[in-house]
């Protein structure tokens, strides 16, 4: 089953290149382009990884990732920061917000996609564990 994975950035152009590499692996890609839409989207598909954007209008991606984290529905879900935020303080805030991983742009697709492989493992090996528990 392909994985479905989340790209929320405000900038169409990175959705495209972003969505072009990860449909090209096989992976079952959406998209938002705000705070908002995140949500709604979240609401209706079980989605196995998100890829978020920092710098938006309104809602930035910090915020974001932590409601996504209060959220039932969407606390266990991996969150991968990918933004062109590089300084040490934003790298560090996004882990605080809850993110699993940063990856800084422009980034290498290779890297991005080593990335996305082993978070989706992770979840994947967390959520057998969870229903082992049960």
């Amino acid at each position: 089953m392909k994985a479905k994975i989340l790209i929320v950035d405000d900038i169409l152009q990175n959705i495209q290149i972003i969505g072009k590499i990860l449909s090209d692996t096989n992976y079952n890609v959406s998209y938002a382009t705000n705070g908002v839409s995140t949500f709604e989207k979240v609401n209706n598909i079980n989605f196995d990884l998100i890829l978020l954007d920092i710098m938006m209008p309104e809602m930035d991606g910090f915020e974001v990732c932590r409601l996504l984290k209060q959220n039932e529905k969407s606390k266990d879900i991996p969150v991968i920061f990918l933004t062109a935020k590089t300084d040490e303080k934003s790298i560090i805030q996004g882990f605080l917000a809850g993110g699993q991983d940063y990856v800084r742009k422009p980034f290498q697709s290779q890297d991005l996609l080593a990335r996305i492989k082993t978070h989706l493992k992770l979840k994947s090996q967390s959520d057998k564990l969870k229903k082992t528990v049960k």
